[in-house]
C-alpha cells in the first residue's frame, strides 16, 4: 500500500469518524471535527496543486459519468443559499467532492490492474479493521458480543460481490501465474468477507450481498448459477413458509410483518416524505432533511430520499443520470479483468443504499468505501493488466 501524504491524511480522517466519533447533538464542533475539516481542507490543496503527468483531476470532472456524480454534490455545495444548515451543508458537499478526489488520485497512483485490484482489497479490509476498532471503542462490552455493525457488513458486501464476481469470470480465463495467483487473493477475500458478513448481522447488507449475487445471475452468462437460482425460485414458489426461514437467515431479528412496516424508519420516510412535497425543488439543503425532521438523526437510512431531500429533484437528477451510466459503462466493459467484480459490487452498494445515507447524508466509512469502488471502476479501463514494474 503506497503511503503518499493524501494516504495518510485521509487514513487518518477514516480513524476519526470511525473512532472518534462526534455524539449525536447535531453539529458539535470538537477537537476532532476541527482535525477532520484541517485533514479535508490539507488533502483538498494537494490535489489541487499536484503535478503528476499522469493523474488530473480535471479529467476526472470531464469524464462523461464521474462529471455527474461531481455534479451532484457540486449542488450539494451550492445548497448553502437556501440551506436550513448553510455552512453544514456547503461542508458535508465540500467533504465528498475531495474524498472523491482523493480516491481517484490514490487508486490512479497504482500501475496496473493487478497492483490496482491489491491495493483496492487491501485498503478496504483495512477500513473494516478499524471500523470494527471504532466500534468496541464506541459501544459497551455487552453489545460487542452482540455485534451487529451497519459499516464493516456493507463494506464486507462490496468485498463479497466483488470476489464473487471475478471468481466466476476467471473460470473461463486462461491459466497463468498471475490467474493463480488471483484466485488465491479472491478465495481469501471471498472467505473473510463472507465471515464479516455472518458476524455482522446486518440485514441490509446481507440484502446486497445477494442483489449483487442476483445480478451475476440476471446479466451474467454463468449457467450453473442461472440453475441453481432457479432452483430455490422454485422451491419457494412451491413452499412459501420458507420466506420466514430465509428471512431470519438473511435478516436477523426481522419478521415479515416488520419488513412490511418498516418499523421506526417508515414514520421517519413519511416525515421526510411530507418535509420533501414543501421543497420538492430544491429541497432543505445537502445532508440537513434528517436532522430537520421530527425524528432527529444523522442518517436519512435511505440515500435516494435523502438526496431529493436534500438537494431536491433538480440536484437528484444527476445522482441518477450517474447511477445509470455508470452501470452502463461497467457492464460495457465486462470482457476486462476486474468488471464482472465492480458490477457486482456496484450493484450491491446501490441497493444497499435503500437503507443506508452514505451518498446523500454524512459521510461514513461506507462513503469513503463507495468512492474508492467508482474510482476503480474508472481507472481499471484505462491501466494494462501487469506492467513491467509490478
Amino acid at each position: 500500500m503506497r503511503f503518499s501524504l493524501v494516504q495518510i491524511l485521509l487514513i487518518l480522517f477514516y480513524i476519526r469518524i470511525a473512532v472518534f466519533q462526534v455524539k449525536r447533538d447535531g453539529i458539535t464542533i470538537d477537537i476532532y471535527t476541527v482535525f477532520q475539516i484541517g485533514a479535508i481542507v490539507l488533502i483538498a490543496l494537494i490535489l489541487l496543486f499536484q503535478k503528476k503527468q499522469n493523474i488530473r483531476m480535471s479529467s476526472l470532472i470531464g469524464d462523461k459519468t464521474y462529471v455527474f456524480l461531481f455534479l451532484f454534490y457540486l449542488v450539494g455545495a451550492i445548497s448553502v443559499v437556501w440551506s436550513e444548515m448553510p455552512f453544514f451543508s456547503f461542508y458535508m458537499a465540500f467533504q465528498d467532492i475531495v474524498l472523491m478526489g482523493a480516491a481517484y488520485y490514490l487508486v490512479s497512483l497504482n500501475n496496473d490492474f493487478i497492483e490496482m485490484e491489491v491495493y483496492f482489497i487491501k485498503l478496504l479490509f483495512l477500513m473494516i479493521i478499524i471500523s470494527f476498532i471504532g466500534y468496541v471503542a464506541i459501544h459497551p462490552l455487552s453489545m460487542v458480543f452482540n455485534y451487529h455493525d451497519l459499516v464493516t457488513s456493507a463494506i464486507a458486501a462490496i468485498l463479497f460481490c466483488y470476489s464473487v464476481g471475478e471468481l466466476i469470470a476467471l473460470k473461463s480465463s486462461n491459466t497463468n501465474v498471475w490467474s493463480i495467483k488471483r484466485k488465491r487473493l479472491l478465495k481469501r477475500t471471498l472467505i473473510l468477507s463472507l465471515l464479516v458478513l455472518a458476524v455482522s448481522t446486518s440485514s441490509g447488507a446481507n440484502v446486497s450481498a445477494l442483489f449483487g449475487l442476483l445480478s451475476l445471475v440476471v446479466f451474467g452468462k454463468n449457467i450453473f448459477l442461472k440453475l441453481l437460482f432457479g432452483m430455490l425460485a422454485a422451491i419457494i414458489i412451491i413452499n412459501p413458509d420458507i420466506i420466514q426461514q430465509l428471512i431470519s437467515l438473511l435478516l436477523p431479528g426481522k419478521s415479515l410483518e416488520g419488513i412490511r412496516t418498516a418499523g421506526y424508519r417508515m414514520h421517519m420516510w413519511e416525515n421526510y416524505f411530507e418535509m420533501i412535497q414543501e421543497r420538492p425543488l430544491l429541497g432543505w439543503g445537502f445532508a440537513s432533511i434528517e436532522r430537520l425532521g421530527l425524528y432527529y438523526n444523522n442518517d436519512s437510512h435511505n440515500s435516494y430520499i435523502g438526496a431529493v431531500g436534500g438537494v431536491g429533484i433538480i440536484g437528484s437528477i444527476f445522482l441518477l443520470i450517474f447511477i445509470v451510466k455508470k452501470t452502463l459503462a461497467i457492464y460495457q466493459y465486462r470482457i476486462l479483468p476486474g468488471y464482472w467484480g465492480i458490477f457486482a459490487a456496484f450493484s450491491a452498494v446501490l441497493m444497499n443504499a435503500n437503507t443506508f445515507g452514505f451518498i446523500s447524508s454524512k459521510a461514513t466509512e461506507v462513503t469513503v468505501a463507495f468512492f474508492f469502488l467508482v474510482a476503480f471502476s474508472y481507472v481499471c479501463a484505462n491501466r494494462p493488466y501487469i506492467s513491467d514494474k509490478s
